[in-house]
Formats: structure tokens, C-alpha cells, sequence
């Protein structure tokens, strides 16, 4: 009977390690699928890394464009960090303590756009347009401009780079020829500047015909 027991022993010892091995297999499973989830995530994490970096590089080249020209946005940005500069922040930058106290002010201007441009143009009492207007009655003539001829010259300025400055020096360049033609023709007593005008820079007057007879 000795034997047979043994042999029982046996039989349940060899049950035993195969059911060991059947439990490391599982768990050998189950930690390569961790993994497997694991390395997912992290190329996840890394699709999301890439994906904001694509973001802000978009946003950057949004600011600037090809020729290296600062745009709305990026001047609008610049605009709002000038705004909360300190006196500080002035010696950081490496201007000397006493030039500083005397700066008790800190003035941020903003860039002028098309519609500033307009109101230079147009809203002043000794704005540009009435200039020339009244110099022109002085010929008994009525010169008016139209509000897209104001747009148009406002528009020149801005692509000249010039700024308020240069909205004379545009007006001098069209109305020149003008100024000469006009008291030569004793027929002319009103005249509009329409945005064509100023695009082709062709100011000549229409040419009035008489009625025969």
C-alpha cells in the first residue's frame, strides 16, 4: 500500500506545478497587456505634446508673416505687454536710475490703423481734406472727397508705411496737377475725388461740353 500512496503524492505534486504555471502565464498575459496600454498612452501623450507645439508654431507664423512683418495680432500683443511695464522694468532694460526718475509717466502708443488714418483725415477742423477744399474755393470751386477716396488714401498710407505724416506727402502727389488745371478752367465749379481717382491718380476733371447754339 506504500507504493500507491506515493504515487498519489506524486500525482497531486505534478497537478500542483502545472497549475502554477498556468497561473504565471496568465499574469505574464495580463502585465503584457498593461504594457501594451501603457505604451499606448504614452504615444497618446506624445501625439498631445506634438499637437500643442503644432498649435503655438501655427500661432507664431499667425503673427508674423512671410516677409517678417509684424501683424495686427502681434501688435496688439506687444501693445497690452507695454502697457503693464514698471519703472523696474526700464532699469532691467538698462536705462540709468535718473533718467528714470525723470519719467514719472509712461506713455503706450498704439499703432494707427485705417480708420485713425480716416479720422485724421476728415474729423479735425484743420484736417488735410478741408485744407485742400478751401484752397480750392479760393478758385470758386467745390472740392469734395468722397468717403472712399478718404479710405483709399488712408489705405496707400498704410501700405507706404508711412503713417500721419505721409498722408500729406500722398495728397500733394495727387493734388498737384490739380491745383495747376483747375484755375485755367473757368467752366469747372465742382469736382469729387472718388476712390478711382486716387487709384489710377488721374485727377483730371470731366470735360464739359457746351450746347451748340
Amino acid at each position: 500500500m506504500a507504493p500507491n500512496d506515493s504515487e498519489d503524492v506524486d500525482g497531486d505534486g505534478g497537478e500542483d506545478e502545472m497549475e502554477n504555471e498556468d497561473n504565471e502565464d496568465k499574469d505574464n498575459s495580463s502585465s503584457n497587456e498593461d504594457g501594451s496600454d501603457t505604451g499606448e498612452n504614452e504615444d497618446g501623450s506624445d501625439m498631445g505634446e506634438n499637437q500643442d507645439g503644432e498649435n503655438e508654431a501655427n500661432e507664431n507664423k499667425d503673427s508674423e508673416n512671410k516677409d517678417g512683418e509684424v501683424t495686427p495680432i502681434r501688435a496688439q500683443r506687444d501693445s497690452e505687454l507695454l502697457r503693464q511695464a514698471e519703472p523696474q522694468d526700464l532699469l532691467k532694460y538698462g536705462l540709468i536710475p535718473e533718467f528714470v526718475g525723470r519719467l514719472p509717466v509712461l506713455g503706450i502708443l498704439d499703432e494707427l490703423d485705417e480708420a485713425a488714418l480716416i479720422d485724421i483725415l476728415t474729423k479735425p477742423r484743420n484736417a488735410i481734406l478741408k485744407q485742400y477744399a478751401k484752397l480750392f474755393e479760393f478758385e470758386s470751386v467745390k472740392v469734395t472727397f468722397s468717403a472712399e477716396a478718404a479710405q483709399a488714401i488712408a489705405h496707400e498710407a498704410l501700405s507706404r508705411k508711412v503713417g500721419a505724416r505721409g498722408l500729406r506727402m500722398i495728397l500733394e502727389e495727387l493734388m498737384l496737377d490739380l491745383m495747376y488745371s483747375v484755375p485755367t478752367d473757368k467752366k469747372l465749379k465742382e469736382l469729387e475725388i472718388t476712390a478711382e481717382m486716387v487709384k489710377s491718380r488721374n485727377l483730371t476733371p470731366p470735360v464739359q461740353l457746351e450746347k451748340a447754339g
